[in-house]
């Protein structure tokens, strides 16, 4: 739910909730709630030991904005996110997410059509982990730390280390950036940029003289985002343009550490510098089409007297992620790309005292790149040799990340008018994705069957 208030001529208030539960069945791999965000991974090793996964994840946020004068607005945004996430077989991770953004800024109106806007970001997140076996205590189980591209070393329950049940192990990530947007208005046209620069660090463990603090990381990044829009006489969207483009890197350094305990139980940390152990660096482009006369894409006009109308929207993005894994003496470098294009069309006429129409979207994603550059930084000693991990790990990720798939969907529209002001949208849809070459995953196909039902004011 979420909703917009003018508070006064001079104050916008905005705010919305959210509840998702989530299951997963015979789920195994990574431990953490958001894997793409963290600067390494966790995960298991064995299919035996799939099990079922649920989450529970709540959110509210809200923004405000006051009107200083008729050049000059105040704003600040903050974002809540709660979550809880489980596995229900041994061996059972519990993870305790919490995400906290908060944004104040102000835009500044030059004259002329331009407008100036400058915004400060931070954001904290922390996913608490706790290891445990429920059932056979002499059982042992084992995860691998993947420090990128499932190279790394694996660590059984019984030991001490990533994964022991002695202690919740956080791992903790903040970052503090600034954000700077200029809109140009040419008055049958508007353009709209922004560029957001973040710098991020955390750590994984406790910092503290009796827990081990295990891994810090740090990292940079940067968003861009285009907006160029062509109106009609009232101002609405006729023709659309977008273009975005993002980049971050990450390095992990692993602490080297040792741990006494001396005869009276109290357990003291030594630490001897770090090294790193892993990197990885992403970025995208994409560059989008928009065409929407009645503003329909937009959740505009939906119960006004507009005539029958299509809308359409096409998009084509270009992906890469490159990743450095290090155990030295031996590392393991990973290059993926990807490129994409879909497009969706819809149409919306009236039907009686209601709107209905249906959309049809189509898509599809080509990937590939270089899976595993195994080698050597250093000539190994006498006895050392390089980690083994389960390939076909590596080899599902791959495939899933660059396999050609074909995506589709349909869906039907309908909004029926409550009062004024007021309507119910209902929309149920189908959508269908389609791999090609599957090798290694099981199954290369996904359906989805899904209602939404909404209603705005």
């Amino acid at each position: 739910a979420q909703a917009a208030y003018r508070l006064n001529r001079q104050t916008v208030l905005a705010g919305g909730v959210s509840y998702i539960h989530g299951e997963k069945r015979n789920a195994a791999g990574s431990v953490w709630f958001r894997p793409q965000e963290a600067p390494f991974n966790i995960t298991e090793t064995s299919d035996s030991t799939r099990g079922n996964k649920n989450s529970d994840t709540y959110n509210i946020w809200g923004a405000l904005s006051y009107n200083v004068s008729n050049a000059f607005t105040l704003g600040v945004g903050a974002d809540f996110t709660a979550a809880n996430y489980a596995k229900q077989k041994d061996p059972r991770q519990k993870d305790n997410y919490l995400d906290f953004t908060i944004s104040p800024g102000f835009m500044w109106r030059l004259g002329g059509g331009f407008a100036l806007g400058l915004n400060y970001t931070y954001r904290r997140t922390m996913e608490n982990m706790t290891f445990r076996l429920a059932g056979r205590q002499d059982k042992v189980y084992e995860y691998l730390i993947d420090r990128g591209a499932y190279f790394g070393r694996t660590e059984t329950t019984d030991e001490t280390g990533y994964t022991d049940d002695s202690f919740e192990k956080p791992l903790l990530d903040e970052s503090h950036g600034a954000g700077l947007q200029l809109e140009i208005d040419f008055g049958r046209a508007t353009w709209l940029n922004q560029l957001d620069y973040y710098h991020r660090h955390g750590h994984y463990g406790e910092e503290s003289q009796a827990q081990i603090n295990f891994s810090r990381h740090s990292g940079d990044g940067f968003n861009y985002d285009s907006w160029l829009e062509f109106h009609g006489r009232q101002k609405d969207m006729i023709h659309g343009l977008q273009l975005h483009v993002d980049y971050e890197k990450v390095t992990t350094r692993e602490r080297v550490y040792r741990s006494e305990t001396s005869e009276s139980g109290v357990t003291d940390i030594h630490y001897y510098g770090s090294r790193e152990s892993g990197r990885w660096q992403k970025g995208s482009v994409r560059l989008s089409y928009q065409y929407d006369p009645t503003g329909e894409e937009r959740g505009y006009d939906m119960l006004s007297n507009q005539p029958a109308a299509w809308s359409f929207f096409a998009d084509a993005g270009y992906s890469y992620r490159n990743t450095t894994a290090s155990l030295y003496p031996f590392y393991r470098q990973q290059k993926l790309h990807d490129f994409g294009i879909s497009a969706r069309a819809k149409y919306v006429r009236p039907v009686g005292d209601v709107r209905a129409g249906g959309s049809l979207s189509l898509g599809m994603l080509f990937g590939g790149g270089d899976k595993a550059i195994d080698g050597d930084c250093a000539t190994p000693a006498d006895g050392q040799t390089r980690p083994q991990t389960p390939s076909v790990l590596l080899d599902r990720s791959y495939e899933y990340a660059t396999a050609t798939r074909l995506n589709s969907a349909i869906g039907v529209y309908v909004y029926v008018p409550v009062s004024a002001g007021h309507y119910l949208k209902i929309h149920p849809s189908y959508s269908l994705q389609k791999a090609f070459g599957i090798d290694y995953l099981e199954g290369s196909a996904r359906n989805e069957v899904r209602l939404t039902v909404e209603y705005g004011f």
